[in-house]
């Protein structure tokens, strides 16, 4: 049979350590350094269980006498150095999505706190574009200006892989493309409010001169439709700075009126003159069939009927109701232009017979000197002065070697004096006449002492000065 032992016979049962400092832990006891794991621990401890599990082993060779733990530490460098790059990189992220949202909304201030050459080239995290691409995009040239003063890389590419040159280029395309019909729109704007300042610009600045408006009309058109009471010399000059522009003169709307039927149904001569002058058809009829003559005749405007006539405006026409510029001037009662047109009827005028305004000569107007000689007359001016320079320079330097004569070897003749003069004078007459010359000097001193003594005491009188003396605020007179 076995033997049973008693508890105090029995091996006595000893619970393992909670952790890894319970065993042998003396709070008492000193750290110190551990070389293979980098960490602290008491002396006489265990440490941590990673340091006890990697000393425990040796670390084995992988190649090149590196080992596991190299590795081990090697990658978490290098998850750190990504980690604190990621970061940075995130921040300037930030900061350059803050610059293109300021150039965007035009925010010079903000868009210059947020600038430096880290967010310069920074493309946006969602759009791709640099601060370049949205400064051409908002056509800021002072924000781009910034931006490269800053060092922003000009060859940077967004998501569509364009660079600012070529975003800028096609930008001008786009630009020249939509500029006309951009201030096209403005010129027929400012032609129906009858702003002239605003119309003249557009034309200035390229505008389409044939975009037609809601109705089919052409900026022409307009200019001759509108009411320019008192201001007819506007309207013809913006005629002929439309037709400059490249209006076409002929232009027809919807009902196929053209400029000339307007004026010529207004009865305005000065429009219609301009318009003949501009080489406006006489012959162009409208959906009705009527002429810029039928108009005028029924209208009664005989002076502009006149003008029509001596165009070769066609007389015989009819319209589809049938009748003619006569037939229309008689049925309302305007005799006399109706005998006009009928004269002119039966002597037709051709075109052939168009006087063309004679070109004026310009005269040229004799001027009293011919400048066409001028720079032959400079040339021999400056030739001249040259030539006198040399001469004055040779003089002085021959004076300068020279020596100087005496006194009593020049003779009276060098002081303009006779040659009969006894020479050299008489010391002691010198002093003798109605003025001694010697005392000049003390007279031109006295005479400066007062005049800086009375200016002093005129500055005293208009800005006072006080000093005490003896205890007594005295007024300082000079």
């Amino acid at each position: 049979m076995g033997m049973v032992l008693s508890e105090a016979e029995g091996p006595q049962y000893v619970s393992p350590p909670v952790s890894d400092e319970d065993d042998d832990f003396d709070p008492s006891a000193p750290y110190e350094f551990v070389e293979g794991t980098f960490e602290r621990k008491r002396r006489g401890g265990r440490g941590s269980l990673a340091s006890s599990t990697l000393l425990s082993k040796p670390s084995k060779l992988l190649s090149n006498g590196v080992t596991h733990l190299d590795c081990i530490l090697e990658k978490a460098r290098k998850r750190r150095e990504e980690f604190e790059w990621s970061t940075a990189n995130k921040l300037i992220s930030m900061r350059a999505a803050d610059l293109c949202n300021a150039i965007e909304k035009g925010d010079v201030m903000k868009a210059f706190a947020k600038l430096d050459e880290q967010t310069a080239s920074c493309p946006h995290p969602d759009t791709g574009r640099c601060a370049a691409h949205y400064c051409i995009a908002k056509s800021s040239h002072e924000l781009l200006r910034m931006v490269l003063e800053a060092r922003g890389d000009p060859d940077c590419r967004d998501s569509f892989g364009q660079t600012p040159l070529m975003m800028a280029a096609k930008q001008v395309l786009i630009d020249n493309k939509e500029r006309p019909k951009k201030f096209g729109i403005s010129l027929l704007t400012a032609l129906a409010q009858r702003d002239v300042r605003t119309a003249e610009a557009a034309i200035e600045a390229g505008a389409d001169m044939n975009l037609t408006d809601e109705k089919g009309d052409t900026a022409i058109i307009l200019i001759v439709k509108g009411k320019w009471k008192d201001s007819q010399g506007l309207q013809v000059r913006l005629l002929r700075k439309a037709m400059k522009a490249g209006a076409h003169v002929d232009f027809q709307n919807c009902q196929g009126n053209s400029a000339l039927h307007f004026a010529s149904h207004r009865g305005d001569l000065d429009v219609v003159e301009a318009l003949l002058a501009l080489k406006a058809s006489c012959k162009l009829v409208n959906s009705e069939g009527n002429t810029a003559l039928m108009y005028a005749a029924h209208g009664g405007h005989e002076d502009v009927c006149t003008a029509l006539l001596e165009a070769a405006a066609p007389v015989d026409l009819a319209n589809r109701a049938g009748l003619t510029a006569e037939t229309m001037a008689e049925r309302k009662g305007f005799k006399t232009c109706a005998a006009l047109i009928h004269a002119y009827a039966l002597a037709p005028k051709q075109a052939d017979d168009i006087k063309k305004p004679a070109k004026k000569e310009v005269k040229k107007k004799q001027l009293a000197f011919d400048y066409s000689k001028w720079d032959s007359l400079e040339r021999e001016m400056r030739a001249d002065e040259e030539e006198e320079n040399n001469t004055r320079t040779r003089e002085a330097n021959a004076a300068v070697r020279r020596p100087t004569p005496k006194f009593e070897d020049l003779g009276p003749e060098a002081f303009g004096l006779p040659a009969d003069t006894p020479w050299p004078p008489d010391a002691s007459l010198r002093k003798k006449g109605p003025f001694d010359y010697g005392h000049w000097d003390k007279i031109v001193e006295d005479v400066e002492r007062q005049e800086k003594v009375l200016e002093r005491y005129e500055h005293l009188q208009k800005n006072p000065k006080y000093e005490y003396r003896d205890g007594q605020k005295m007024q300082v007179i000079y």
